[in-house]
Order: structure tokens, then C-alpha cells, then sequence
């Protein structure tokens, strides 16, 4: 299930999408999946949002979409693990 969630959150930090962001990384904390895992694939949707942007596919507000999402999901994970 982790391994599942951490793509999820890859792609939505990918796509930009906050409020999926944020809902995700909250099931995250509720149902007590591996923290760091989750964090993982919420940087690793940063990095894909990036490397699409280097490639022309993405414009830079697409990009701060992407950050943005990643800021909300990792608040609330990072939060979560103290």
C-alpha cells in the first residue's frame, strides 16, 4: 500500500494538483503508512515536474503548480513525523 501511495503522490505533485496533494499525504498519516517512503515520491513527483519543464513539455507556472503541491504534502508529512 505504501509503495502504491508513493506513486500517487509523485504524480500529483507532478501534475500540479494541491488539494490531491494534501489529501493523500493526510490518508498517508491516518492510515500510519512509512512516512519517509511517501516523502520520496512527493520529491520524486518535484523531480519528474522538473525534468518535464527542462524538456519544454511543462511551462514554469506548471512548475510552481508542482511546487506548491509538494509544499502542501510535505508539511503535512513532515509534520506528521516529529
Amino acid at each position: 500500500m505504501t509503495v502504491k501511495m508513493q506513486e500517487k503522490l509523485a504524480q500529483v505533485v507532478a501534475d500540479g494538483d494541491s488539494e490531491k496533494a494534501k489529501i493523500f499525504a493526510l490518508k498517508v498519516v491516518k492510515e500510519g503508512l512509512d512516512l519517509p517512503t511517501c516523502i520520496t515520491g512527493a520529491r520524486e513527483g518535484l523531480q519528474r515536474a522538473g525534468r518535464l519543464h527542462a524538456s519544454g513539455e511543462y511551462l514554469l507556472a506548471d512548475l510552481f503548480n508542482s511546487t506548491d503541491a509538494m509544499k502542501i504534502a510535505l508539511g503535512i508529512l513532515e509534520k506528521a513525523s516529529n
